[in-house]
Formats: structure tokens, sequence, C-alpha cells
């Protein structure tokens, strides 16, 4: 329902053409799908979207379970920059800050020739912003049903699966990686 811009696709995977379009409608604001492969074909899931929510609980039933966190995505602060006129220097046209006291100064400038005034680059400026986001490696008994892209609770945080390996046995085993739906949006589907 989002449309997207023209595009040619050369010597490049499938895979890679539906990802570029489908990161494309997230950037104009339409909804995170991912491709899955089922009896009728391929289709497009969107995310979170499954019926049954399974439930983990990390004193019940997980094996184990590690939080990661890494401040390799973290911006406190962008600088946003507007087009340059005669070769003169692009103008300054917001400075937004985020948790700049918690991380310190972790800076990103973004300069698009689109935008035009204050409240676009501010608007802009705030997509670029991104707090710590933690991930989660969890190890239990097997639930089959479980693929990317479904929604799980563990505890009482909603995740998203990002990645997930049955192995096979008696019990099977399940071992996955989740975040929230922030994380996935910012790792995966914007630049």
């Amino acid at each position: 329902k989002v449309p997207l811009a023209r595009a040619v696709y050369r010597a490049q995977p499938i895979y890679a053409m539906i990802f570029s379009d489908l990161k494309e409608t997230v950037k104009k604001g339409g909804a995170m799908y991912r491709p899955r492969i089922t009896f009728d074909g391929l289709e497009l899931f969107l995310i979170g979207s499954n019926s049954t929510v399974w439930q983990f609980e990390t004193e019940k039933n997980i094996e184990n379970y590690t939080e990661a966190g890494t401040l390799d995505t973290v911006v406190t602060q962008v600088k946003v920059l507007g087009s340059a006129l005669n070769d003169e220097r692009s103008p300054v046209l917001a400075v937004l800050k985020g948790k700049t006291e918690k991380y310190g100064t972790i800076q990103k400038i973004l300069t698009d020739e689109k935008i035009t005034s204050v409240s676009e680059a501010k608007s802009a400026g705030q997509k670029v912003l991104r707090d710590l986001q933690k991930s989660y490696h969890i190890n239990t008994i097997d639930v089959p049903t479980i693929r990317a892209g479904d929604k799980i609770k563990l505890d009482e945080n909603k995740l998203i699966v990002i990645s997930v390996t049955h192995n096979l046995g008696i019990p099977g085993r399940i071992s996955m990686r989740a975040a929230n739906i922030d994380f996935v949006r910012q790792e995966y589907y914007q630049d």
C-alpha cells in the first residue's frame, strides 16, 4: 500500500531485491514484513502478527539466556545540514540531542538536499537518534512452530524473534535471538 520508487536491479539475489523494497516501505512509513516460504509459495509475513504468542519465563521454562547491548548503534546527537548554495558551507538547520548525559556525545551528521525547513530537519533528525537497544539469546526446549519474525514474550518483555535454530532430538532444543520491535526496525530496516 506504500508506493515505491522505480528501481533497476542487476546481478543481485532475489532476496536482496525483495528486502531492498521492504526497507524502502518501512522508510516511507509502511509496516515491516519478512519473506517466508509456506505451502502456498513465497509470502510476505507482517512481523509480529502471529496468532500464538509463546510465553517464556526465566525462572520456569528457559535453560539459559543472555542479554546483549552495544553502543555501536547509539546516536545521542544529530546535526542536520541543509544544501549548500554556490560552494558555500552547508547551513546547520537543526541540532537534536538525545541521551548525551547518559552515554556522552555520539554524533551523526545528516545531509539531505531535500530537507529545506527547520521542521523537516527536526523530523528527519529525530528518526536518527537511537538509544541503547538490547537483544536476548535464549536457549530452551524446542517449540517447532516458532519462526523468525514471530512475536514472543520473555517474562514481561514483548520481543520479536530475529533468528532461530531448531535442533532435533528428544527433546529438541531451540536457540533464538530476540529483541524489541524498535531494535528490529533500526537494525534491519533503517540505514
